[in-house]
């Protein structure tokens, strides 16, 4: 009877465990299972590191560093492209000059006419001045 009673006090005991107030990882963690030790908090070295095991991760520092490295890479291969289009653009600016020399050309509206091989629409100036003449004539 007395055995009975120390079991009944024992079952009482583990109940009032197990209807404890927490969350599942705390309870986990108070019975020392396996997935409460995974749910702990920190970095994956310091679990490993409390595992006993070697921390096979890298640690954060280098983790930081290949993301430093690889976003310079990122960054060399979008200045490359800047270069690319940086030439491209200075092609088409030397083209625009040399149009624009062209349009500057010396000479008179008609010959950079003739020389576009366009059809000669405007009057010498000679013609114009001619006229004006003319007409300065006529109105004394």
């Amino acid at each position: 009877m007395l055995q009975s009673k120390g079991d009944e006090a024992r079952k009482r005991r583990c109940k009032a465990k197990e209807t404890r107030r927490g969350s599942d990882a705390a309870k986990q963690r108070r019975r020392g299972s396996d997935a409460a030790k995974e749910t702990r908090r920190g970095s994956d070295a310091a679990k490993q590191k409390r595992r006993g095991e070697e921390a096979m991760l890298q640690s954060k520092g280098d983790e930081a560093r290949k993301r430093r490295c690889k976003a310079d890479e990122a960054r060399k291969r979008r200045c490359k492209g800047d270069e690319a289009r940086k030439r491209r653009c200075k092609g088409d600016e030397a083209r625009k000059r040399r149009c624009k020399a062209k349009e500057t050309r010396r000479g008179s509206d008609a010959a950079k006419q003739r020389s576009r091989g366009e059809e000669a629409t405007l009057q010498r100036k000679g013609d114009e001045a001619r006229k004006r003449r003319c007409k300065a004539k006529e109105t004394r």
